[in-house]
């Protein structure tokens, strides 16, 4: 008996196993496709621009906007790191890449607005050295993070996407066509405008402030569209520069008259004038603590503090400004089809 039930459940245990392994053998209709193999996609423009922006970024942030271009190697430098130059078929970026954001923020600051200027660290005697280039088309200077991007040219593809991009902090900034201001009735005058600067406030009649001109780049053979004149009436371009504002000896900062203005609490607006009524296309401007200047602290500014400024809302050629205690340095940047032209005045706003 013992032996049957023993063939019994050793025929069971064989059956079982064999509808086991008929069952695993057979195909499953519904299983769950396979998985496919993973790819590295290409990085999407939002994930590249949530991230901090530095070389290798950079080149996927071209790829992704459909950019062919070819790494040519470093090349001279005008800064303190040495770039790397990329082609972009017959156009070239010059691409400055820093160990952190503070060195390039610093490095930018000695780019002077026009783009044409590179101010140098002090020599060991203490003179500041200044590079002046002649570049052979627009330069158009732009950072973020831990880069510095130089574009010098024309392409209106490569300028739209390092403007959309990038923050542009130098050089040429084409205005747009068609602003009223410089139509056929206003005479093209044959150098730069010069700036007045009015400061009121709310029942105080105007005060005019001392403003000093900067630097200059002009060419009155430009015409309202940023169209060449056939017989203009000079045949030469106007370059000038001169120091930072930091470093401006012309206002008399330890005359305090017609530089201090006081608010008590009030609000005030500046209001900017330009000569001739020849209104720019474009206006920028910027300000630093006027404890920074060489003429108020006594000695050479620091340049480490060039990059110290902080960018003023300007809307009309007015700027609205609140009692905050301070004294402040002014840079305006006004830009034409004629060129371009900078100017710094000053206004402390203590109370009396």
């Amino acid at each position: 008996m013992r032996k049957i039930v023993s063939a019994l459940l050793i025929m069971l245990l064989f059956i079982g196993i064999l509808a086991a392994c008929t069952e695993r053998s057979e195909p499953d209709l519904y299983t769950e496709p396979p998985e496919p193999e993973e790819t590295t996609p290409l990085p999407m423009l939002g994930s590249i621009l949530s991230g901090f922006l530095n070389y290798e970024i950079f080149l996927s942030l071209l790829e992704v906007n459909g950019f062919s271009f070819e790494e040519a190697g470093e090349t001279y430098g005008l800064l303190s790191v040495t770039p790397r130059v990329l082609s972009l078929g017959d156009e070239f970026l010059t691409i400055y890449e820093y160990d952190s954001k503070e060195a390039m923020e610093l490095d930018s600051s000695l780019v002077r607005r026009g783009g044409s200027l590179i101010e140098q660290a002090p020599n060991e005697e203490g003179y500041s050295v200044s590079t002046n280039v002649s570049w052979a088309s627009y330069p158009h200077w732009f950072r973020k993070d831990l880069l510095i991007v130089l574009y010098v040219g024309e392409d209106d593809g490569i300028i739209n996407f390092l403007m959309e991009n990038l923050n542009f902090f130098a050089g040429w900034r084409a205005p747009p066509t068609g602003n009223p201001s410089l139509q056929d009735t206003v005479e093209i005058p044959a150098l730069p405008p010069g700036l007045s600067v009015r400061f009121s406030t709310e029942g105080s009649p105007a005060q005019e402030l001392q403003t000093a001109q900067l630097s200059a780049t002009w060419d009155p053979n430009i015409d309202a569209e940023g169209n060449r004149i056939e017989d203009g009436p000079w045949s030469g371009v106007m370059n000038a520069s001169a120091d930072h504002p930091l470093d401006i000896f012309v206002l008399d900062f330890n005359n305090s008259d017609g530089l201090t203005v006081y608010l008590d609490g009030a609000d005030g607006k500046i209001e900017l004038e330009f000569s001739n009524n020849f209104l720019p296309h474009s206006v920028y401007v910027r300000r630093w603590n006027a404890e920074f200047a060489v003429s108020v602290n006594g000695g050479g500014s620091d340049m480490a503090l060039w990059s110290q400024y902080e960018s003023v809302t300007v809307s009309d050629n007015i700027i609205f400004i609140s009692d905050d205690g301070n004294d402040y340095i002014y840079e305006v940047d006004a830009i034409w089809p004629q060129g371009r032209s900078s100017y710094t005045f000053r206004i402390n706003s203590t109370s009396k």
